[in-house]
């Protein structure tokens, strides 16, 4: 399995575990979207839950990726601009 592959793979399956666990604590937590009938056209409330899975799913893929591949790196040693970079 190439890197690329592996980190798309890992990205997708964390997405599609977290967007319904982190859709229902958001429900719990009441961090919801209410429609108002004006602009928002939706019928229910609707989690507002986008950036935290997005965020968690590209932490499991660069783990996952770093942790298959632990070399795959190695030419950045030292180059703290770019890993600052990737982190951000």
């Amino acid at each position: 399995m190439t890197p690329g592959l592996l980190a798309f793979s890992a990205a997708f399956l964390a997405s599609v575990i977290a967007a319904p666990l982190i859709a229902r604590l958001c429900r719990r937590l009441g961090i919801v979207d209410h429609p108002d009938g004006a602009r928002k056209l939706h019928s229910a409330a609707v989690p507002l839950t986008g950036g935290p899975t997005v965020l968690l799913s590209a932490f499991v893929s660069l783990a996952m990726t770093l942790w298959w591949y632990p070399d795959l790196f190695a030419s950045t040693y030292g180059d703290t601009r770019f890993l600052m970079s990737l982190l951000a």
